[in-house]
């Protein structure tokens, strides 16, 4: 009595799974801050500092004020909006710019 083989077998599937994340680089971990003026004090630092890296030199020898002035206290909380503002709506910004509707989902 002999075996029939069949011709062909069939071919079997393997399941493919894909997974897609989509990290969110962003400027400032705002987490390592515990509290927002702790993190407007930094940034007014940073803006400073900037500023004086981008002069190159002292004009006259003159220092700049041991305190951060009120006027550079707004300028990072200015700087603060805007990062926030690009992390949330980060989707909305790049439909926007390359001349797409907003989705129906979005909370703008």
């Amino acid at each position: 009595m002999a075996i029939k083989r069949p011709a062909m077998l069939p071919e079997e599937m393997q399941p493919a799974h894909l997974l897609c994340t989509r990290t969110k680089d962003t400027v400032i971990d705002f987490s390592r801050f515990s509290t927002y003026t702790k993190l407007q004090r930094i940034v007014a630092w940073v803006v400073r500092a900037m500023h004086l890296f981008r002069l190159h030199h002292n004009i006259n020898g003159v220092l700049p004020p041991q305190q951060l002035s009120v006027l550079e206290y707004e300028k990072a909380e200015h700087i603060i909006s805007e990062l926030v503002q690009q992390e949330h709506f980060a989707d909305e910004i790049a439909d926007l710019s390359a001349s797409r509707q907003l989705a129906k989902r979005s909370t703008l």
